[in-house]
């Protein structure tokens, strides 16, 4: 797989940030997989994991923090709606993005469904999973659900 570039994130802001949601070039933070910077930078990323992974979600405080300052629920519950009901297990293919402005959400996309939709038959995808991503518990406490588990009460 190659790595995404700088025009890849102006590719995306171009023809979907700028028309759906009015944003100047340069106006997101584009994060890839467990953090990765593709555009902008991941302060408030990093601000949001660390508020989510400190503090108690099931306390209303907290949670109305977390989605007026950070996410957008429901396009988070989405997103992994649509995850499962593709049934995609390739977990290393995360993408968010948040309009730089003040309280600007992340929002989750969807992308990279190949293994979903029961494209590949087990005897592919399972193998690669287990090369890629051998230590899914240490994976696990970097990635989304993380957020997921937290939000929902179940970490």
């Amino acid at each position: 797989m190659t790595q995404p570039t700088d025009s890849d994130a102006g590719c995306f802001h171009q023809s979907f940030c700028s028309p759906h949601h009015e944003l100047d070039q340069g106006g997101i933070d584009l994060i890839e997989g467990y953090g990765a910077v593709r555009a902008g930078n991941s302060q408030v990323y990093q601000e949001m994991r660390e508020f989510i992974g400190a503090r108690n979600l099931r306390s209303a405080i907290n949670y109305q923090t977390v989605s007026e300052n950070y996410l957008d629920i429901p396009n988070f519950i989405d997103y992994h709606l649509a995850v499962i009901y593709f049934q995609n297990f390739d977990i290393g293919n995360i993408k968010s993005w948040r309009p730089r402005i003040h309280r600007g959400k992340f929002r989750w996309m969807v992308y990279d469904q190949d293994y979903g939709f029961n494209l590949w038959p087990p005897e592919v995808y399972l193998p690669a999973m287990a090369r890629d991503f051998a230590d899914y518990r240490k994976l696990e406490l970097k990635n989304q659900l993380c957020i997921l588990n937290r939000m929902t009460g179940t970490a």
